[in-house]
């Protein structure tokens, strides 16, 4: 069960820390960054979140892996500065857009993932719609 959530947080992490890292953040990163700032239980949301959004949610963490693979070969290879920079900003513009694309918002997105952190009956939700949809 650790080993599911740990997949679904690195899905998750890895998409804002790549924003994070880059020195050139979004505006959905940093709402992130000033979210994560704040007590823990305003974090999580305290209603049940319902099955299509869970879905959703699992839809899109697939393709944020998909963003993540896919960029940080070429976000590492130009190391530091400008070309990194505008490297990063695309990913993140393509990581944004995958979420979106599956009917979620970014806020909406990481507060699942802090639910799917608290909660292991929804990180085993989440898990198994990640699963029948790959």
């Amino acid at each position: 069960m650790e080993l599911r959530l740990k997949t679904l947080a690195t899905a998750a992490a890895s998409s804002f820390c790549l924003a994070l890292a880059s020195g050139v953040v979004p505006a959905h990163a940093q709402e992130t960054q000033q979210q994560q700032q704040q007590p823990q239980q305003q974090q999580v949301p305290g209603a049940e979140v319902d099955d299509a959004t869970l879905q959703a949610f699992a839809e899109a963490s697939l393709e944020v892996e998909e963003v993540i693979a896919e960029w940080t070969p070429r976000i590492e290879e130009a190391g530091e500065g400008e070309q990194a920079n505008e490297l990063r900003a695309t990913a993140n513009q393509e990581i944004a857009e995958a979420v979106r694309s599956n009917g979620i918002e970014i806020e909406t997105y990481n507060q699942i993932y802090q639910l799917a952190q608290a909660d292991p009956q929804v990180a085993n939700q989440i898990q198994r719609y990640r699963q029948g949809s790959q």
